[in-house]
């Protein structure tokens, strides 16, 4: 991402939402509006042509009034949240403003082993899950790059997930949350780090006995629908939990999980997204 494309838009003071609907300062839309918006947020730091653009909003199929309609909807755009919000130049337009994407992104890929306090890394995780209301870039559908910056959203999601919960538990918030955990695992199965969390939360609450039935359950899962076994970090977690030897975040565990993805949310499709069964081991161990 070019630097001084990035600077220039977060100077332009707005905010366009595209974890979700796409919203401009937290206003609503109409659905054109919304297309355009989120075009120009998936290729945020790159001119899009007006044709381009027109066949995105209309899914390759546009109407004869497909470049009056765009030119309208941007007027009124501009009208509504200033001309600069959508930039015009020789090789098409750019977003004038700052997307919720980049923020998300930023938050999510800051090393949580850093030194602070557990309280102010649970703090800038829980402001990252407050960017996501729903499905990134959900107003637009076949349009080159949206799927690829799906997956590897939805997997910096899940990652953000999980590093929340476990500094929840770093700081001793075991018992009030293992309903999270527990439906954190029941989303996705297969993620393996996500039974570790599960394990050390109800280990820290009181609930041994079931930190290793969940164990068991994950090994019978395993065993009957993929024919493989728990990984070795998940064996020893289990044999810290029977020991009662269980430290934050644990021996054998790092619950914090800080291997994010560090390509650009743009970029290449994540293996980790929304995985085949397959790629438990690879997604959980990321």
């Amino acid at each position: 991402m070019p630097q001084g494309d990035a600077s220039n838009r977060r100077a332009n003071g707005r905010t366009v939402s595209v974890l979700g609907p796409a919203m401009v300062d937290g206003a609503s839309l109409s659905r054109r509006q919304r297309q355009i918006m989120a075009v120009l947020a998936l290729h945020a730091d790159q001119a899009t042509s007006t044709d381009r653009l027109i066949d995105a909003v209309w899914s390759g199929t546009p109407p004869k009034s497909a470049r009056p309609s765009l030119q309208n909807q941007i007027a009124r755009l501009r009208s509504e949240f200033g001309p600069s919000i959508i930039r015009t130049g020789p090789d098409g337009y750019r977003l004038g403003g700052a997307t919720d994407v980049e923020e998300f992104a930023a938050i999510a890929r800051i090393p949580t082993s850093t030194p602070g306090l557990p309280a102010d890394v649970v703090s800038r995780l829980e402001r990252a899950m407050t960017l996501w209301r729903g499905r990134p870039y959900d107003d637009i559908e076949d349009v080159d790059g949206v799927d690829a910056a799906r997956a590897q959203l939805e997997e910096l999601h899940a990652l953000v997930e999980e590093r929340l919960a476990a500094h929840r538990l770093a700081i001793g918030d075991a018992a009030v949350h293992l309903d999270e955990l527990a439906s954190l695992v029941a989303s996705e199965p297969y993620r393996e780090h996500r039974w570790a969390l599960l394990m050390t939360g109800l280990h820290r609450a009181g609930r041994t006995t079931e930190a290793l039935e969940a164990f068991e359950r994950l090994r019978t899962m395993l065993d009957d629908e993929l024919g493989t076994a728990p990984t070795y970090e998940l064996e020893r977690l289990r044999g810290s939990i029977r020991r009662d030897a269980l430290v934050a975040p644990a021996p054998a565990v790092d619950l914090r999980d800080d291997a994010v993805p560090a390509s650009d949310s743009r970029g290449r499709r994540s293996g980790c997204g929304r995985r085949s069964p397959r790629l438990h081991r690879t997604c959980a161990s990321a």
